[in-house]
């Protein structure tokens, strides 16, 4: 979901440092959180605070519910993402979301709200609906088994190395994008079967019937 469908770098970053500036730390620079918010926010707040360790349970805390109730509203869907999950769906397209964010879990739903995705998807998936998320396979077996569609039919597209892992450990084909927050060289160790540069790229790859 995240870097992929939609856009949620600078909605991660003001809850960061809204949260942070409320704990009196103002020396963590903008583009140092924003190279390093990919990564979940109690581990980055452990490794950036290491003197605010008995902070750190709060600081995150109050990141949460920041995020929760404003900083959601800052994400935006990817260039053309509503566009092409719709003419999926005129295409009788089944389409599961599958995110395996865990902090910020319950915000899921809001996000895809907000962006106008949710009414559009038929299956979402979250990291508490399973034993362990991704990189596991867990999490797009059980999207697989949702939608009711053959794992030979179903193609998962991510930008992150556990996306990869996880829908090949699945068994499904898997389209890497690359303008999400990881690299094509960070992804191509992985041996996606497809990159795409731009989403409405995967409507060719869905709807070939030859694969």
């Amino acid at each position: 979901m995240d870097g992929t469908l939609v856009d949620s770098l600078d909605s991660f970053v003001y809850s960061a440092e809204k949260a942070l500036r409320e704990f009196g730390i103002t020396h963590i620079k903008r583009e140092t959180l924003r190279k390093l918010i990919i990564n979940p926010f109690d581990k980055i707040i452990k490794t950036l605070l290491p003197e605010f360790s008995s902070e750190h349970d709060r600081i995150v805390q109050r990141y949460v519910q920041i995020y929760n109730s404003e900083g959601y509203k800052l994400t935006k869907p990817k260039d053309r993402a509503l566009e092409v999950l719709e003419q999926l769906k005129r295409q009788n397209v089944k389409i599961a979301i599958v995110t395996s964010r865990i902090l910020l879990e319950s915000s899921v739903v809001p996000v895809l709200q907000n962006c106008k995705l949710l009414d559009i998807v038929d299956v979402v998936v979250t990291a508490s609906q399973v034993p362990r998320p991704k990189p596991e396979p867990f999490q797009h077996e059980l999207a697989v088994k949702r939608l009711g569609v053959p794992k030979e039919r179903t193609i998962a597209i991510g930008d992150s190395p556990e996306d990869i892992i996880g829908a090949k450990a699945a068994g499904l084909k898997v389209a890497a994008y690359v303008n999400g927050f990881h690299t094509k060289q960070e992804l191509e160790v992985h041996k996606p079967d497809y990159f795409l540069e731009r989403l409405p790229e995967i409507l060719r790859i869905v709807l070939d019937k030859s694969w």
